[in-house]
């Protein structure tokens, strides 16, 4: 199965230490009263993005807003293998204020019992759970997530090939048509042993031949 990724183009690597994540405004805090991600070099050209302070952190994309099937929003995910623990991908506007943002949140959730996959429509910050899937997706890290929306549908998959997406798995797919436009993708860790990596976001980069008229005297 091809990549299903829009655009497989990596937007942050998270490659420093920055608390919280900004990488000079790129990323924002989505709301007063939730904690931002933070960025932490772990060695040398290898970094991640992870909770700040305790309960839920979210951190959002600001230079990109998208529509209809333009948005999706991925990563490559590290750690996990715990209870307690989550990884969370978000499409979401009316973002920046207090309890006042909606959208769409993706999260694969580790229990006691292993892994299960959710989809929550969000309104003015509280969530409603419309999808659950139980099937045991992975639950360490080493994978890629994603969230995207695909016509009625909003869909999160990933793929256990590593970093190249070769082969994906389709989690979860609701019919949702509630939020359509002016999307961000955002990244969400819940817990102190999930992160996120090579983050990635929509929309559909067309690729156009150019053609040139040479003119010899």
């Amino acid at each position: 199965m091809a990549d299903i990724r829009q655009s497989t183009g990596i937007f942050d690597d998270f490659n420093r230490d920055e608390n919280p994540l900004s990488h000079s405004g790129d990323w924002a805090q989505i709301d007063t009263t939730r904690d931002p991600l933070q960025a932490l070099l772990i060695a040398p050209g290898f970094g991640t993005a992870r909770r700040t302070g305790s309960g839920s952190a979210y951190s959002y994309w600001t230079p990109l807003v998208m529509d209809g099937d333009d948005a999706e929003c991925w990563s490559y995910t590290r750690g996990g293998n715990a209870s307690a623990n989550a990884w969370g991908w978000a499409l979401l506007r009316g973002l920046g204020g207090t309890n006042a943002w909606d959208g769409y949140v993706a999260r694969m959730e580790i229990g006691t019992g292993g892994g299960s996959c959710h989809m929550y429509r969000v309104l003015n910050g509280t969530s409603t759970n419309i999808q659950t899937n139980n099937a045991n997706p992975p639950t360490g890290g080493g994978w890629l997530g994603l969230i995207r929306r695909n016509g009625a549908l909003v869909e999160f998959w990933a793929s256990d090939d590593g970093q190249t997406g070769a082969n994906w798995t389709n989690y979860l797919s609701v019919s949702d048509s509630t939020y359509t436009t002016g999307l961000s993708g955002a990244l969400h860790c819940f817990g102190d042993l999930t992160e996120h990596d090579y983050f990635g976001v929509g929309p559909h980069v067309v690729r156009r031949p150019q053609f040139f008229r040479l003119i010899r005297n």
